[in-house]
């Protein structure tokens, strides 16, 4: 039988339960019943979150739902060290970076075009132009964790 077993490193250990926070706050989220401020709520989970959670936070429920069970399948091979399929989360991690940078630069621009609301057109845009440095920073951060995260997995198993 199999064991389960964290990684050493501390940052592996961070992300592995920062996975399992934003994959429950998900479901939660999902799984509530509908506020009369839903809209509102949608646009700043939309707007904010994809930031520190990626394409978790996407519109598009495939998507979204994908990734959950891409951060499933992470947490197990992780922490059943299944020497063999690590490769396979590496190359996930790095997916899962291109699809959160899917999420943060072009999705807003594709829910805009799909609401068709020229009120929303000139929100977004004047949000997300003063967001952009905020858009870039994360990005950045992204990137650097993503390739970090990679190497102590590389390095770990």
């Amino acid at each position: 039988m199999a064991r389960i077993s964290f990684p050493k490193n501390l940052l592996l250990k961070c992300w592995i339960f920062w996975i399992i926070v934003e994959c429950t706050f998900k479901i939660f989220y999902e799984m509530k019943s509908p506020t009369k401020f839903q809209e509102l709520e949608d646009f700043f989970h939309g707007l904010i979150l994809p930031w520190f959670s990626g394409a978790i936070w996407s519109d598009f429920k495939l998507l979204s739902y994908g990734i959950i069970a891409v951060h499933i399948y992470i947490v197990l091979v992780i922490l059943f060290q299944n020497y063999n399929l690590i490769k396979n989360v590496i190359t996930w991690v790095w997916i899962m970076f291109w699809l959160a940078m899917f999420t943060i630069w072009v999705e807003p621009w594709i829910t805009l075009f799909t609401h068709k609301s020229p009120e929303a057109l000139l929100s977004i845009t004047f949000f997300k132009e003063i967001l952009f440095v905020v858009d870039v920073t994360f990005s950045l951060l992204w990137l650097g964790l993503t390739y970090i995260i990679c190497q102590l997995l590389d390095k770990e198993f």
